[in-house]
C-alpha cells in the first residue's frame, strides 16, 4: 500500500518554508533631522530579530533619547514582543517627558495595535513628515 500523504499540512508547511526563505533581513538605520532621532525600521520583528530590535532601541530605553519616530513602512511583521517593547518605550517617553511617534504602519500592524490598545495611545502617523511635524510642534510647546 503506498504512503499516505496529508496534502493540506504538506501545502501549509511549504508556505511557511518559503515565507521564512523570503522574508528579509531586519534593517534598522537611524538619522537625525531637527533634533530629533528618526529610525526607519526595514524587514520582520521575530524572534530571530528580536535582539537586534531591542538593542537598536536600547538608547531611548536608558532616556538617552527623548525625541524620536521609529518608520515603519518598512516593517513586515512584529512579533509580541516587538510589541511589548512600543508599549515601554511609550511608557518611558511619558516617564521622561519626551516625544515619540510611529509612521508608516501597515493596516495590519495598526489592526493589531489596536486590538491591543496601544493604536489610542501612542502617536501614529501616515508619513515621516506628518510625524515629524507633530513632533517638532510638540518639542516647540513644551519649551514654551
Amino acid at each position: 500500500m503506498p504512503p499516505v500523504y496529508d496534502l493540506a499540512r504538506l501545502t501549509v508547511k511549504s508556505e511557511e518554508a518559503l515565507n521564512h526563505m523570503a522574508k528579509p533581513p531586519l534593517s534598522i538605520s537611524q538619522e537625525e533631522q531637527d533634533g530629533i532621532c528618526i529610525l526607519t525600521i526595514t524587514g520582520a520583528v521575530d524572534e530571530e530579530t528580536f535582539a537586534e530590535f531591542k538593542s537598536t532601541l536600547h538608547p531611548i530605553q536608558r532616556g538617552e533619547i527623548k525625541k524620536f519616530i521609529l518608520d515603519c513602512t518598512g516593517v513586515t511583521y512584529l512579533n509580541s514582543q516587538g510589541i511589548g517593547l512600543l508599549a515601554g518605550l511609550h511608557r518611558q517617553t511619558i516617564i521622561e517627558e519626551g516625544h515619540a511617534a510611529l509612521c508608516g504602519l501597515s493596516p495590519r500592524l495598526t489592526k493589531t495595535l489596536d486590538l491591543v490598545g496601544l493604536g489610542a495611545r501612542l502617536q501614529i502617523f501616515k508619513t515621516r513628515a506628518e510625524a515629524l511635524s507633530a513632533l517638532q510642534q510638540a518639542s516647540g510647546d513644551s519649551s514654551s
